[in-house]
């Protein structure tokens, strides 16, 4: 009976791991990841998040229900660094970061973030793209961002994209 559980946690174990956030590393695609981040990403904004709400639980009988897939931020955009300048105050993600969801988003905290035009235009963030900075693993906090990110940010200094034709897949 032992070895039926020990196998039958093994086998859980490793469909959780297959099915956890798995992302291609930009610096692969082209050398730096900056450049990389700044050449695919639709959209990269100085922002300050004033909601994190939760998709609403969907019940689907009296004993069950599911929990929503997305979580929406809202979210002040400070300053626009690429993209449209009518950025919607609104972005989604999925809900969980096992599905390449960004969770840790906190209301009342700023952070320089990058992302895609989705569904219906809807800005959309995930776990695997983001504007690294050392020491940093995600979508930084803006009190992080060096002085030298943020120079090149504001002339738009990431010049080698601009023969970029090769796709990528996030």
């Amino acid at each position: 009976m032992l070895k039926i559980y020990a196998i039958f946690g093994l086998s859980a174990a490793f469909i959780a791991l297959s099915l956890a956030c798995s992302c291609i590393r930009l610096e692969q695609q082209v050398g730096d990841m900056q450049l990389g981040t700044w050449c695919y990403a639709h959209w990269i904004s100085k922002v300050n998040i004033s909601q994190k709400i939760p998709d609403k639980p969907i019940k689907i009988s009296k004993n069950v229900t599911l929990i929503g897939q997305n979580l929406h931020y809202v979210a002040s955009h400070l300053e626009i660094f690429k993209g449209k300048q009518n950025i919607s105050k609104n972005i989604f993600t999925t809900r969980t970061s096992a599905s390449c969801g960004v969770d840790y988003l906190e209301p009342g905290l700023t952070y320089l973030l990058s992302g895609f035009y989705g569904e219906k235009g809807k800005l959309r963030i995930n776990l695997c793209f983001f504007m690294p900075i050392e020491r940093v693993n995600g979508h930084p906090e803006w009190s992080t961002v060096p002085d030298e990110l943020y120079k090149r940010l504001k002339s738009g200094n990431f010049t080698r994209c601009r023969n970029q034709k090769k796709k990528i897949q996030l």
